[in-house]
């Protein structure tokens, strides 16, 4: 909240008058217990959700928009803990106390004793990205080097 030149944040805080270059993108995914019946299925879908037990991760701009999607199609989850981490999130499940949804990071996705599903039909992520209202060389050259790796 203090003054700066730049800040990077997910796309959702962007301000009205902010300018913004896209860092990267994350998709979230169902983290299940490798031993979970819906760990079988390659194609979940919204209805195989409704009554599982779930680990809350919050905050999570991925989670608001599945709960959002749940509500409007009259389906509930059974909250069996309300964490902040992903540390956390991944031992809960591993626990075997519920599912939760997770970043597809490559230090989480090669966690051999979780299995990850995509949710069929529903996109899940986030998009962080450098802001800044005023264009500056220092901010300049940043986006110079975002659009460098790309390539």
């Amino acid at each position: 909240n203090e003054q700066c030149d730049a800040r990077i944040i997910i796309k959702e805080e962007l301000d009205e008058q902010d300018v913004f270059t896209s860092l990267w993108q994350e998709d979230y995914l169902l983290a299940l217990p490798y031993n979970h019946i819906l760990s079988l299925k390659e194609n979940i879908v919204l209805a195989d959700l409704d009554g599982l037990p779930f680990i809350q991760r919050t905050p999570c701009m991925a989670w608001n928009n599945l709960q959002d999607l749940l509500v409007l199609a009259g389906f509930t989850l059974d909250i069996r803990a309300k964490i902040q981490t992903i540390d956390y999130a991944i031992g809960l499940v591993n626990a075997g106390l519920g599912c939760a949804l997770l970043p597809a990071h490559a230090e989480v996705m090669n966690k051999s004793e979780l299995v990850f599903r995509s949710i069929e039909g529903i996109s899940l992520m986030r998009e962080i990205v450098l802001a800044y209202n005023q264009p500056s060389t220092v901010i300049e050259q940043l986006e110079q080097l975002v659009i460098k790796h790309r390539q």
